[in-house]
Formats: structure tokens, C-alpha cells, sequence
């Protein structure tokens, strides 16, 4: 998948880094930039600003998550682990 077909609310894994192959969620984006939670190491309140194209897009989208980002941005670092948890399964990747 594209890196300009990255949404909020997406399931990406870090292709660059020391965090290479981690899952993370996306709950924002911002010219080149997109910012990444997944809910332990890097929460809600402090996300990875991560360059999109050191990102693996799939098409795994968390669309609960992502409506509750666009309406308000409230969500906690367990809803981001549980819609982690359920869609990094390896028949989902």
C-alpha cells in the first residue's frame, strides 16, 4: 500500500529505526509526518512522529478508533492495544 494512502486510525509497521517491524496505530498525519501510538511504549499523549515513508501501510483500518479521533480525539492507550492486539494476527497481515 501506498504511502499516500495512509489513514487515521490505520495499522502500520515501522519499516526504519530501532522500532523496525513494530505495529503501531495511526492517530494523525501531517505533511510527511505521521504520528504513531501503540498504547505502551509510545501512548496517546506522547506519539512517535514517524517520516510515512519508513511506514508499512496495510489495509487493516481500526474504524471505531478512527471516527472517535475525527470527532474528538479521546481514546486510550487500551482501546490502541486492543485493536492492535486483534488486527496484527498473522491471517490478518
Amino acid at each position: 500500500m501506498s504511502a499516500h494512502h495512509i489513514s487515521i486510525g490505520q495499522i502500520v509497521t515501522s519499516l526504519a529505526g530501532r522500532d523496525t517491524g513494530h505495529p503501531y496505530l495511526v492517530i494523525g498525519i501531517t505533511g510527511k509526518y505521521v504520528f504513531l501510538a501503540d498504547g505502551r511504549e509510545r501512548s496517546v499523549i506522547k506519539p512517535k512522529k514517524k517520516n510515512i515513508r519508513h511506514v508499512k501501510a496495510y489495509k487493516l483500518n481500526a474504524e471505531a478508533l478512527a471516527e472517535k479521533l475525527r470527532n474528538n480525539g479521546n481514546i486510550t492507550d487500551e482501546e490502541i492495544r486492543q485493536a492492535i492486539a486483534a488486527f496484527c494476527k498473522p491471517d490478518n497481515l
